[in-house]
């Protein structure tokens, strides 16, 4: 039952790069937020702010800081580090785009 599990979590992460490299959406961050990552990934996540989008967010692996979207009405709350609703955030200079791009992973 285990081995199922595996297979189909890794068919879903094959198919889901396969999807996005095809759409030619870039899933990395800027290269200055990727400077901001730990070279040797911590025991725990690193997540820093999109400055270019206040409902996404980047999360730090090996280096490379790599761009996550909120869920719809969600933007991210960079004090607590996690996705929260929009009344709750303070967005500072991060604009905030209402219309989601159709070519982004993650999004319906």
């Amino acid at each position: 039952m285990k081995s199922l599990l595996v297979v189909a979590v890794c068919g879903a992460f094959l198919l889901e790069a396969a999807v996005g490299h095809a759409s030619g959406y870039d899933w990395e961050c800027d290269e200055s937020v990727s400077a901001l990552c730990p070279e040797v990934d911590p025991a725990l996540p690193v997540y820093l702010a999109n400055p270019d989008d206040c409902r996404a967010f980047c999360e730090c692996s090996a280096g490379t800081a790599y761009i996550f979207l909120c869920d719809p009405g969600l933007l991210y709350n960079d004090v607590l580090e996690m996705c929260d609703w929009a009344d709750d955030v303070d967005c500072g200079n991060r604009p905030y785009q209402v219309a989601v791009p159709a070519d982004v992973p993650g999004t319906l």
